[in-house]
C-alpha cells in the first residue's frame, strides 16, 4: 500500500518528541509565551532525548518546577512530558521508530492519527491532536 504521508521530515524520535511537547505546553499558553522560552526547555528536558527524559525522576521533576527553573512550570505538562517520554519508548520498541507507527497508522485507515495521539499521549485532546498533526506537516 502507499504511504499517505504528505511532506513531513520526521528528522528523528527526539524530533517527533520535541513537537510532541512543543503541543502539550503550547495548549493554554500563548505560542509567543513558549516560543520564547524554548531554548529553556531544550536544556531542561535534555535536547528532548527520549530515554534521557522518560529516565527523570520525582527528583528531576521538582527541579523542573522550581522558582529558579526557566520554563514554564505547569505540573500537569511537566509530568506529561516524562510521561509522554515513556509512551514513545514503548511505541519505538514495538514499531521501532516512531516514524514507522506513524506510517504504520496511517496506512490503516480504520485509525486516524489525531485519534491515536489523543489516545496514546497525555494531555492531548482533539485540538492539541489536529495542532500536532500540522506541526508535523501530515494529513
Amino acid at each position: 500500500m502507499a504511504s499517505v504521508m504528505t511532506a513531513v521530515d520526521i528528522q528523528s524520535d527526539d524530533y517527533f518528541f520535541e513537537v510532541l511537547t512543543k503541543v502539550v505546553f503550547y495548549t493554554g499558553f500563548h505560542r509567543g509565551v513558549v516560543e520564547r522560552k524554548w531554548a529553556n526547555f531544550k536544556q531542561a528536558f535534555c535536547d528532548f532525548s527520549i530515554d534521557k527524559v522518560a529516565a527523570f525522576d520525582e527528583l528531576d521533576i521538582e527541579k523542573l518546577l522550581a522558582k529558579d527553573s526557566m520554563i514554564i512550570k505547569n505540573a500537569r505538562k511537566v509530568i506529561a512530558t516524562v510521561e509522554n517520554a515513556k509512551v514513545c519508548q514503548q511505541l519505538i520498541e514495538e514499531y521501532g521508530s516512531l516514524f514507522e507507527f506513524l506510517q504504520q497508522v496511517q496506512q490503516e485507515r480504520k485509525r486516524s492519527l489525531e485519534g491515536e495521539f489523543r489516545r496514546m499521549f497525555h494531555l492531548i485532546g482533539e485540538s492539541a491532536a489536529h495542532s500536532l498533526v500540522e506541526d508535523l506537516q501530515m494529513e
